[in-house]
């Protein structure tokens, strides 16, 4: 199978949603992909990306490419040019405390993110800046009707 790439680039924070809708029906009818944990993991990183991308007055574009690896992986890739972070650093941190979320936390503002993405994709990694992301999933198999009994 060939690989399948699609790549949008985001240059006005008002797009946001256009954007979000386009790629969930990408993932959908494009790629076969309907895993909505999946679309709630890709929408964070963009969140991510939309509120650090935009601090860089200079460079305020946001790069995403979906790419259909197999009949089987999707890649979601999202890379802006603002401050970037230890992603990976901080992804190991958010994996340990996934378990042992202390009560007051579950409810912030801000700082599930990464735990989302954690749990909606297979492979989550950043690059050494910080500035980017990969967001890997597996499609799941369609779960077999049980048959009943009488």
């Amino acid at each position: 199978m060939m690989k399948s790439m699609i790549k949008i680039c985001i240059k006005d924070v008002d797009t946001i949603k256009y954007t979000r809708d386009m790629i969930s029906k990408i993932l959908k009818d494009g790629m076969g992909m309907e895993d909505y944990l999946y679309e709630m993991a890709i929408n964070e990183a963009l969140n991510n990306s939309v509120l650090h991308g935009y601090e860089n007055k200079g460079q305020r574009k946001i790069f995403i490419s979906l790419t259909k690896l197999s009949d089987q992986r999707v890649s979601v890739r999202i890379k802006h040019y603002g401050k970037g972070f230890p992603g990976n650093k901080t992804l190991r941190r958010a994996e340990l405390k996934a378990h042992n979320v202390p009560e007051e936390e579950l409810f912030l503002e801000s700082g599930r993110g990464l735990r989302i993405m954690l749990e909606g994709a297979d492979h989550v990694c950043y690059n050494k800046k910080g500035d980017e992301v990969l967001l890997i999933k597996r499609k799941q198999e369609p779960m077999e009707k049980s048959s009943t009994v009488s």
